[in-house]
């Protein structure tokens, strides 16, 4: 009987030759080894692919998954693999993750040494794998379908605040100054500095003309003071912080003038504006100043905070209502057909016969951040009753937490679907002190019971940027490109050799969210989008 590739007879053996190093008989003997002793009844058998039957079953083949790079250097799992299998997989050697790099480069050299040395052995190969959710590279696929940066013409630059400071508002000069400053808000609402006399050392006399700055050494930054004095002159202008600051000279005249520096270079978290003025005799008048830097202009971007927004799965952590005074709990959403497009679900909150107060029903729609005043939204709805009538809206900081009686026009219900869409910004009533992240719909208007049904729910935050998302048909055309590239690579790097595929691995989760009796496809909704990559949801 042949045998192959029996591993433990050759760790015997290598104890044995191990023993010999001394020519002479040991006086005493050594008893195998139990782990040694128990595997050798494997040499009773032959090698594995030696008990098909090809005769009746022809097409069957015997593999394995094996590590690539132990296979290529033919040693232990090389012999292994080709004495006792039929065919191999690779173990990772043939996924996504493993060929293309971060900038989508892909490297099948691996791959193709892999195929050269298995068909030399007659070993075919089974190919795992195309397409999957894991061991995607995250980097390069996420970048493919990342915002895209708008296209902006320099010249159309905006100018931004960084520091303003009108002296009229401030009631008194309270800014930092040194010893001898005669620093004042007079009459006209203006700073006034009086120097008496022109001093050698000017910067003895020294005053803060503006807190708060926060810089960055990359970016030009513009000094702006509207200033006149009682003669003509000049003074230093500081920018930065204790720990360094740039410095320019400002001149002025007798006339009102608005007079701008430029500094680059300054590097503060929390900096200042400091003038220098000891070397001017007379009076300095300052009505306004600010430190303003250039940016490309940028666009209104709405980004809905809202989970589950079209009402189709089971997530509830957005939405909430109350029965009379029941307290808040997870809203209900109704049967399939209940939505505003006849087929999906909607919410469905039902009142109470005799109500007491308004608020006695309410339906909740909380955003998972905290708005603060000040912060610009746009919310939207689909929206209908069993009979017709009024809500009123409220602000509050948690559902059933109420800060302010009013969040915008009162939506007016009818018999047939509407949408409704309100936008605004969070004013300091609504926002309260600590903000608010909740909108309230008192529907106890009635004074017999009602049915409220709600759907297609979004709550907006305006955000600014210079960026703008891919539509899904941008990131669909985009994917297709990445995944025919990959596909393309992987058959030429295997010439044909490689016949048997898993196309697309593990597409189907364990999960039946939308309930219809068969469990889900792999998706961001019911898997880690931040650890794998679902084609599933663009393609």
């Amino acid at each position: 009987m042949k045998q192959y590739m029996k591993l433990l007879p050759v760790l015997a053996l290598g104890m044995v030759v191990e023993s010999c190093v001394d020519d002479a008989l040991l006086p005493y003997s050594v008893q195998k080894p139990t782990s040694v002793a128990q595997y050798e009844y494997l040499n009773n058998y032959d090698v594995l692919k030696s008990y098909l039957d090809r005769a009746k079953n022809p097409n069957f083949k015997l593999g394995l998954a094996a590590s690539v790079s132990d296979f290529v250097q033919q040693g232990v799992v090389y012999e292994a693999v080709t004495t006792n299998f039929d065919e191999m997989t690779a173990g990772n050697a043939m996924k996504y993750a493993s060929v293309v790099a971060d900038d989508g480069t892909m490297n099948f050299s691996t791959v193709s040494n892999f195929v050269d040395v298995a068909k030399a052995a007659g070993i075919t190969i089974y190919g795992h794998t195309l397409g999957w959710h894991a061991q995607q590279n995250m980097t390069y696929l996420n970048g493919l379908i990342a915002d895209k940066e708008i296209t902006v013409d320099p010249g159309d630059a905006e100018e931004v605040n960084d520091v303003y400071v009108d002296y009229s508002t401030l009631g008194s000069y309270t800014y930092w100054h040194g010893d001898k400053v005669d620093a004042s808000i007079n009459s006209d609402g203006n700073l006034l500095i009086h120097n008496p006399e022109a001093i050698e050392n000017f910067y003895e006399i020294q005053y803060h003309v503006a807190n708060g700055l926060v810089a960055s050494p990359d970016i030009e930054y513009t000094v702006t003071a509207k200033i006149k004095a009682s003669g003509d002159g000049y003074l230093t202008c500081c920018i930065g912080d204790w720990g360094g600051q740039q410095t320019a000279a400002l001149s002025f005249t007798t006339e009102w003038q608005e007079v701008k520096l430029t500094f680059t270079g300054v590097n503060t978290a929390d900096g200042f504006v400091m003038f220098q003025s000891g070397n001017f005799a007379g009076d300095i008048e300052i009505e306004w100043l600010k430190v303003t830097h250039k940016e490309a202009p940028s666009i209104s971007l709405w980004n809905n905070m809202l989970l589950n927004s079209d009402c189709e799965s089971d997530d509830t952590s957005c939405f909430y209502a109350t029965e009379m005074t029941s307290g808040p709990k997870a809203a209900t959403f109704g049967a399939a057909g209940t939505g505003a497009d006849g087929a999906g679900r909607a919410i469905v909150v039902k009142s109470g016969d005799n109500p007491t107060n308004t608020w006695d029903t309410q339906f909740f729609v909380k955003t998972p951040r905290m708005m603060m005043a000040g912060e610009k939204y746009r919310f939207s709805m689909k929206y209908r009753a069993d009979k017709e009538a009024g809500c009123e809206t409220q602000s509050h900081n948690e559902p059933g937490g109420y800060v302010f009686y009013n969040m915008f026009t009162n939506p007016t219900f009818s018999t047939t679907w509407q949408e409704f869409v309100y936008e605004g910004t969070i004013s300091e009533d609504q926002a309260g002190a600590s903000g608010m992240n909740t909108i309230a719909f008192n529907l106890s208007v009635l004074p017999e019971a009602n049915t409220y049904y709600f759907d297609d729910i979004k709550w907006e935050l305006e955000e600014k940027g210079n960026t703008i998302p891919l539509t899904p048909e941008e990131k669909k055309d985009t994917l297709t490109w990445a995944l025919d590239n990959w596909v393309k690579g992987m058959m030429e790097a295997t010439g044909g050799y490689v016949t048997a595929w898993d196309l697309a691995n593990e597409t189907v989760s364990g999960v039946d969210n939308d309930g219809d009796g068969f469990y889900d496809l792999q998706s961001s909704e019911n898997g880690d989008p931040t650890t794998n990559f679902y084609w599933t949801d663009y393609l």
